[in-house]
């Protein structure tokens, strides 16, 4: 069943998604060593508020440059609640929170188990349909994705650990809903001209989250925090909102969702690459899952 779409603002086609979630993929996968950088001076809801508030004011400033800045019209509003609230107010906060707790590679992990979630929904409200290729892809990339959380591993002794990861995993349940809202919201204004919006409402969310979870706590200032903080806002987070939204609402929810799980992979290269984490066997074999699995999600959309 496909979504309805807006003639003025048409979605994707399906080769300019998947070169967009290429181009998108290694900013995203270096992000997530960033955060974890960005979280030894300054604490994690914070960072997701500061994050959201600097994105909006530089997208807001470019829209107003181009004459593009547009008020949202009801029509648009659940977008920007879902959007704005969920994806980029409570996700990036959990993720963040949880990140504290977890290493990058992992966390990216967790956080991106959406199509657990998208799949039987998708199915049930959509329509959609899961083929032999990307019930396979389905299995691979899940497959692959417990292969490198390494239950036996895991130390469940760490209370900490564990509440990290438990709140990784509640991450991807609220990044899924916005990803099936997106497949069927009809848009008045482009993603582009609503995001400043979004990534307000993100701020607002988080700001008063950060002023309760986190009173006290202090930031440390630094050079070397500003251009983490430039990089893992204006320029990630932008991009990630920007494309995340564009791909969402470009290819069906489950391709959308298992395409996705291409993130933690980037996440666990750039870990590996920027902080030194091991990149164990069990990682390189749960790695070669998920590519096999996004091999079959492509295929099976080719056909």
């Amino acid at each position: 069943m496909s979504a309805p779409a807006n003639p003025r603002h048409p979605p994707l086609g399906p080769g300019a998604a998947y070169a967009l979630l290429a181009f998108c993929l290694p900013v995203w996968g270096v992000n997530w060593p960033v955060l974890k950088i960005a979280l030894g001076s300054i604490p994690p809801v914070w960072l997701s508020c500061v994050r959201m508030g600097s994105t909006a004011l530089c997208l807001f400033a470019a829209l107003a440059v181009l004459g593009r800045l547009r008020l949202p019209g009801r029509h648009d509003m659940p977008a920007v609640v879902s959007i704005g609230v969920l994806m980029m107010g409570i996700y990036p906060a959990m993720t963040v929170m949880g990140l504290e707790f977890a290493e990058a590679g992992r966390a990216s992990l967790l956080s991106f188990i959406t199509p657990l979630w998208v799949t039987p929904a998708a199915i049930l409200l959509f329509g959609e349909r899961l083929t032999r290729l990307k019930a396979a892809g389905l299995a691979l990339g899940l497959g692959g994705l417990g292969v490198m959380f390494n239950p036996i591993g895991f130390d469940w002794s760490d209370g900490d650990v564990v509440y990290g990861n438990l709140l990784l995993v509640a991450s991807s349940v609220v990044w899924a809903i916005p990803i099936l809202h997106m497949r069927r919201h009809v848009w008045r204004l482009s993603p582009f001209q609503l995001a400043p919006w979004q990534l307000l409402a993100a701020a607002l969310v988080a700001a008063p989250l950060a002023l309760v979870v986190e009173a006290g706590e202090t930031v440390r200032w630094s050079e070397t925090l500003f251009w983490l903080l430039l990089y893992s806002g204006p320029l990630a987070t932008a991009l990630t909102i920007l494309g995340a939204v564009a791909i969402a609402r470009s290819l069906p929810a489950i391709t959308a969702s298992l395409l996705f799980l291409a993130t933690p992979v980037a996440g666990m290269l750039g870990g590996a690459a920027i902080l030194g984490e091991a990149l164990t066997v069990t990682n390189l074999a749960g790695l070669a899952l998920i590519v096999a699995g996004l091999a079959a999600v492509a295929l099976g959309d080719a056909r």
